[in-house]
């Protein structure tokens, strides 16, 4: 999970970086149809090829459908409110995943994990520190997003052992890029430079490794147990931020860093005491 979530925000930088010149849909389809490409390369080296052409049957389909319907949501609400608040929401995924556990997969969350969970969320919010009158309708679609992504990550969870991992992580690229590829038509294109092309290749790489490592995560271990350790993104978006544009956290945010280690270092002691 940690790996993970370092390589999706890697590719977060890298897709910044390109969006300044790139309309933001053009972006995502070719980001999208370059992991499509990626993923089927992996997937063809492990799964025949009916399995591949079963992917999008039953809980590998409705998976995929989830995730890129969430993704859709969520940048749907990036562009009505500040990235902050956005952050904000969607990192409190871990709160969904373990009341979904617990309610769908009959996994026991302990009190000792709501706190972990709760600890870690609370350091986000020191480190995006959201202005509270910028929540409305569009926060709620937010929101949204946030509760599919926790529902794909439960769905994760059923999906056989005998379907390989990239063969789920192909599904749900070529789903991202048929969406994607609609919304860009509708909005319209421009020209790619040398240099965007080059962040938008690095973006799809790192995403694409993102996409079978989350996958291989939640299909190995508990839900409620892997799913606060998403909080480890902000750890290297906060060194990214300073490094590329020089941001720095102010007090609080260095506050919202050390909550987030001690609930990763909580969760960590938790597991190893029930194991």
């Amino acid at each position: 999970m940690v790996a993970a979530m370092t390589f999706f925000t890697i590719n977060d930088a890298f897709f910044k970086l390109a969006a300044a010149n790139v309309p933001v849909w053009q972006l995502i389809f070719l980001r999208s149809l370059l992991v499509s490409l990626i993923t089927f390369a992996a997937a063809r080296s492990v799964a025949s090829i009916d399995v591949m052409l079963g992917m999008f049957r039953g809980r590998v389909g409705l998976r995929a459908l989830t995730e890129a319907t969430a993704m859709l949501l969520y940048l749907w609400s990036l562009t009505h409110i500040p990235i902050a608040n956005a952050a904000a929401i969607i990192l409190s995924s871990p709160l969904f995943l373990a009341g979904f556990a617990a309610l769908f997969l009959g996994e026991r969350v302990t009190l000792g994990r709501w706190a972990a969970a709760l600890l870690g969320f609370v350091g986000v919010l020191f480190i995006v520190q959201p202005h509270p009158g910028a929540f409305d309708v569009w926060s709620l679609v937010c929101l949204a997003s946030t509760l599919l992504f926790a529902t794909r990550d439960v769905l994760t969870r059923g999906i056989p052992a005998a379907i390989p991992s990239t063969v789920v992580a192909l599904a749900t690229a070529v789903v991202g890029t048929l969406l994607a590829l609609l919304m860009m038509l509708l909005t319209g294109t421009s020209a790619v430079g040398a240099r965007d092309a080059g962040y938008i290749v690095a973006a799809a790489f790192f995403v694409a490794a993102g996409f079978y490592l989350i996958t291989v995560s939640f299909r190995s271990a508990e839900v409620s147990v892997v799913g606060p350790f998403r909080y480890s993104s902000l750890l290297v978006a906060v060194a990214l931020g300073y490094f590329i544009w020089g941001e720095v956290p102010n007090a609080l945010g260095w506050l919202g860093v050390a909550l987030m280690l001690g609930a990763g270092a909580l969760m960590l002691l938790l597991e190893r005491r029930r194991s």
